[in-house]
Order: structure tokens, then C-alpha cells, then sequence
């Protein structure tokens, strides 16, 4: 009898042990909406639009913020940091077949700033990058709870006056992303 009771007990302190485990975080969600356009040397002078979301975050329409995907669903593939404030530091990509977006930016209590965005649309035939030299604008949607960036959360418009891809080709780009339960 002892040792049914030893084996109950332990059973018992296995099971506690398991309901005593930190939760799992949810995954990090992305939302994305990417205007490519230019003249000249833009592979791709007509413009593209193009996002991730259902829908795409659209801050000038009902739309608001959109609908984020987590990663892992509808094939979107995410990550991101957003660091704590004042000054935030906001780091994100986000894909989802055949596009994708990252940024690095730095952005400061007002939730202005500005960082580095590369991307990838098909019909630019390659990556756009902004140069080292012109970094984008960047800044936090404000609404009434003020600008839309806080620790492990950031929804922001960008303009990019150049994506560029070596040797030559040279679009802009503007848009919005949205980056939730980032580390």
C-alpha cells in the first residue's frame, strides 16, 4: 500500500509541476501595405501595391490597423523586436509569398524617426533596399491613445524617397506595417 501511495504522490507532484509552467507567448503577428513606384531608372514606373493582412493595414480607411497574421498562418512568416521606450527601437520582417518587408528603425517618444527598409516584390525583379545615406521616415500612426508604438508593439507609415537595386535600379516606396507580440 506505501508504494501505491509513493506512486500517487509523485504522479501528483508531476502533474502540479506541469500545470505550473510559464505559458507559451503568443506568436508574433504582421500586417504590411507596400506602395513601389518611380520614373526612370524604377524597374517599375507604373506603381505596384501589394500587402500582408486580411486586410492590409490602411490607417486613411475603415480598415485602420487591418488584420495581422501570425506566423505560420496563410503562410506568412514573421518576427520582431520592439524595445522599450522613450526611445524605441523597432526591428520587424515579415513575408508572405511572393512579397516581403524589414525594417530597422530607431524612433523617438513623439514615435518619430527613421530606419532601413528592404523589400521584395516580383515585379521589381530583385530586393530594394534604402541606402545607408537616405534612410526612410518613419512614424508611429497616432490615434486617440496617442502614437501607436509601445514594448513589443509598433503600427507605422513609411516613406522611402529610395529603394534601390544595385547597379542602377531606383524606385520609392511608401506604406504601412503593423508588428504585435514582438520580443
Amino acid at each position: 500500500m506505501s508504494a501505491r501511495l509513493h506512486l500517487v504522490l509523485a504522479l501528483g507532484a508531476a502533474i502540479a509541476s506541469i500545470g505550473c509552467s510559464d505559458p507559451v507567448p503568443p506568436a508574433s503577428k504582421a500586417g504590411v501595405s507596400l506602395h513601389v513606384f518611380g520614373t526612370g531608372a524604377c524597374a517599375i514606373p507604373q506603381g505596384v501595391v501589394k500587402g500582408i493582412g486580411e486586410p492590409a493595414p490602411d490607417s486613411t480607411s475603415a480598415a485602420g490597423k487591418g488584420k495581422p497574421i501570425f506566423d505560420g498562418e496563410s503562410g506568412v512568416k514573421t518576427n520582431c523586436r520592439v524595445s522599450n521606450g522613450p526611445n524605441f527601437s523597432v526591428s520587424g520582417s515579415a513575408s508572405q509569398s511572393p512579397i516581403s518587408f524589414n525594417v530597422n528603425a530607431q524612433l523617438g517618444p513623439d514615435g518619430k524617426g527613421t530606419g532601413t527598409i528592404g523589400l521584395f516584390v516580383p515585379e521589381a525583379n530583385g530586393n530594394l533596399t534604402s541606402p545607408a545615406d537616405m534612410p526612410c521616415s518613419i512614424e508611429a500612426i497616432v490615434t486617440s491613445a496617442g502614437p501607436q508604438v509601445k514594448p513589443g508593439a509598433v503600427w507605422a507609415k513609411f516613406t522611402c524617397n529610395a529603394v534601390t537595386q544595385p547597379p542602377a535600379d531606383s524606385c520609392r516606396a511608401d506604406g504601412e506595417f503593423v508588428f504585435e507580440n514582438c520580443d
